[in-house]
């Protein structure tokens, strides 16, 4: 059965098998797309789903909440492109096609999908349409969607290859990814100049003596290839295609149970902040007020200060195999380390700011009123510190809600008492970074965070400069 939507520019043929294009003509009979040499290659425009390009080794690996990780195979560009669609007419000049997983497709990539190809003939254009549904009730379904259409070139008989070149809608410099045949892969770290401020490349056979060329950092969204010798030519337009505004990554955080980890880390920030504010300032009240009278509060504070001049990975491996001795590699454990660790900084700071800002007057004051030196702390003195609460609550609540290091040592027993750090990091692997649920997840992280900061910010110069007096 032909396939086939026709007007009075052109007349254009699909198949079944891959749902794709097979044959596009103009009213001067002109082959404008690639009809399949197997001696260079034997497609013409295959659909690419779930993935452009090779995976490594064709091997995609699947970590669900349900079982552990398991593998799949996916060949190079995906596995519809050589299966057969539905085909179904949707007007007299447009056509859709659809396919959805059958048991070798379930078996290798494990999400139930249903793929619509939506051709739509409109004057001499041919406009592509993908729909991809997930059909999970519960499932985040990863994939990526393309197009691979190879067209003619040259278009006419007396011509040859270089008569022809590339035109793109604006004005590029860019650098391309090296390739690897035997592979399918790119390293898309290890760059080569390619274009340079130009907007024409003339095609030649040498452009591609190793391999096929990526250009994955073009400006443009439109690019033409163009005769030297006659107006004959094609656009391709892919304006549909930049990186679209969606909350998919947000939705899948959720899948994955960002709450129960933003909870963690929410309980081990508001902890460790209120037990530093708790117990640090009446210390340093404490040394601040004596260090003049009895050597022994000086002895102590350089003491306590001295740990500022300690790197954290001398003590790592000690304070790790205590803490696990100790039975405390959990949440309220990582809790006591982070107020042990705010002791120097924080009770350098508030030794400071007592006496600078908090006068011994106002003590004495308080004395002869008949308040002890409790009551003196808690009514007078505390409400003073203000501003350097604020500054080291910032100081430490970002310290303590973007830590990586101390949660990933005594957090690591048991996933359910990841912070948000881990559950961030997750999502790296040695081969395969998911980049898009990963950032959701630092805006997720950078956003709480710079609220608090917001809230408080106006107090930190002062208590900084106040503070940081010795």
């Amino acid at each position: 059965m032909v396939i086939e939507l026709k007007n009075d520019f052109l007349t254009v043929q699909f198949k079944e098998f891959g749902g794709a294009l097979s044959s596009i003509k103009d009213k001067d009979g002109v082959e404008y797309l690639w009809q399949g040499n197997p001696e260079y290659w034997s497609s013409q425009a295959p659909v690419l789903f779930p993935i452009c390009g090779s995976l490594r080794d064709d091997e995609a690996i699947y970590r669900p909440s349900s079982r552990p990780h398991f593998t799949g195979v996916i060949p190079r560009h995906g596995l519809v492109r050589k299966k057969t669609f539905t085909y179904e007419p949707l007007s007299e000049n447009s056509l859709v096609f659809s396919i959805t997983p059958d048991a070798e497709m379930l078996a290798n990539y494990p999400y139930d999908f249903e793929l619509k190809i939506i051709y739509t003939l409109i004057g001499k254009t041919i406009k592509t349409s993908y729909q991809v549904t997930n059909r999970e009730t519960e499932k985040v379904m990863p994939y990526f969607i393309g197009g691979h259409p190879g067209f003619n070139c040259p278009l006419l008989a007396d011509e040859c290859y270089e008569d022809y070149y590339l035109e793109f809608e604006k004005e590029e410099t860019c650098t391309v990814p090296e390739s690897f045949p035997e592979t399918g892969l790119l390293d898309v770290n290890k760059r080569t100049p390619f274009l340079e401020k130009q907007n024409i490349l003339n095609l030649d056979y040498a452009l591609l003596s190793k391999d096929a060329i990526t250009l994955d950092k073009l400006a443009s969204r439109s690019v033409s290839l163009k005769s030297h010798k006659h107006d004959k030519g094609l656009r391709l337009d892919f304006e549909d295609f930049p990186n679209p505004v969606t909350l998919s990554n947000y939705t899948r955080l959720l899948a994955d149970g960002i709450g129960h980890y933003f909870l963690n880390s929410t309980i081990i920030t508001v902890v460790s902040v209120i037990l530093v504010t708790l117990f640090i300032p009446a210390a340093a009240y404490s040394i601040a007020r004596n260090m003049s009278k009895k050597r022994a509060f000086n002895i102590m504070y350089s003491l306590l200060i001295l740990g500022i001049f300690v790197p954290f990975q001398v003590i790592m491996i000690p304070i790790t195999v205590m803490m696990s001795r100790l039975g405390l590699t959990n949440i309220w454990g990582l809790i006591i380390l982070y107020l042990t660790y705010a002791v120097p900084q924080t009770l350098f700071l508030y030794v400071g700011y007592i006496k600078l800002s908090v006068p011994d007057s106002l003590d004495e004051a308080a004395e002869i009123d008949g308040a002890d030196k409790f009551t003196t702390y808690r009514k007078i003195v505390f409400p003073m510190l203000k501003p350097m609460h604020a500054t080291t609550l910032i100081i430490n609540a970002l310290w303590f809600w973007n830590d990586f290091m101390l949660p990933l040592l005594m957090l690591n027993k048991s996933s359910d008492s990841w912070s948000l750090p881990l559950f961030q990091y997750n999502y790296t692997g040695q081969y395969l970074s998911d980049y898009g649920p990963s950032f959701a997840s630092y805006v997720v992280g950078i956003i709480t965070i710079t609220i608090v900061y917001l809230i408080f910010q106006k107090h930190i110069i002062s208590g900084m400069s106040n503070g940081a007096v010795k």
